[in-house]
C-alpha cells in the first residue's frame, strides 16, 4: 500500500516535469496536484480520524447497540488506534434522562446478569450467531456489549458502559 502511495506522488512529480517540458505547465501542476491528493487525503484522514469524530459517529456508533440519545451530548474525548485492527474509545457526556434510559434498558433485557467483578466477559462470545449481545451489572456499572460478524469482513465489537452515578458513557468499538 506505501509502495503505492510512493508510486503515485513519483508520477505526480514525473507528470509535472514532463507536461511542463512540453509547454503546459498549468496542466502539469493540475494533474501533479490531483496525484499528490489521492495519496495525501487518505493519509491526513487515517492521521486525524481521532479529531475528525463528531456526534453524527457517535450516534452511528450508538445505533448498532440500538441506544438512541434524545437529548444533547458532548463528546469528552475520542482515541482512535491502529490500521487495520481499529480501536476506539469515546467518552460522552449525556443527560441524566439519557442515562436512566440506557440503565433501564440494560436491566430490562432478556439476558441481562449481575456478575461479580471477578468474573470475565472475555469467554461470553457466542460463535454460533452473527449478532451476540450481553447485558450485565459489575458493582455500579451498567454495560451493554454486542458482536457484530460481518461475513469477509473483520467483527465488530461496540460495548457501551455507564455508572449509576455519572453522566459520562463509555463507548469502545473495536474491528479485528
Amino acid at each position: 500500500m506505501c509502495i503505492v502511495g510512493l508510486l503515485i506522488l513519483g508520477l505526480s512529480v514525473l507528470s509535472y516535469f514532463i507536461l511542463k517540458h512540453y509547454g503546459f505547465k498549468k496542466a502539469g501542476f493540475a494533474v501533479s496536484l490531483i496525484l499528490a491528493l489521492i495519496v495525501i487525503l487518505p493519509v491526513f484522514a487515517i492521521v486525524f480520524e481521532s479529531q475528525l469524530y463528531f456526534k453524527r459517529d457517535a450516534r452511528d456508533d450508538l445505533g448498532i447497540v440500538d441506544i438512541v440519545l434524545k437529548d444533547d451530548f458532548e463528546i469528552e474525548s475520542n482515541d482512535i488506534v491502529g490500521f487495520p485492527d481499529y480501536y476506539q474509545d469515546t467518552k460522552l457526556k449525556i443527560s441524566d434522562n439519557d442515562r436512566n434510559t440506557i440503565i433501564d434498558k440494560i436491566k430490562k433485557n432478556k439476558n441481562f446478569e449481575e456478575l461479580s467483578s471477578e468474573e470475565s466477559q472475555h469467554t461470553r462470545v457466542d460463535n454460533k450467531n452473527e449478532i451476540t449481545s450481553f447485558n450485565y451489572k459489575i458493582e455500579n456499572e451498567y454495560v451493554l456489549e454486542k458482536y457484530k460478524k460481518r461475513p469477509g469482513h473483520s467483527t465488530i465489537q461496540i460495548r457501551l458502559a455507564v455508572k449509576a452515578n455519572s453522566n459520562i458513557l463509555l463507548l469502545s468499538r473495536i474491528e479485528d
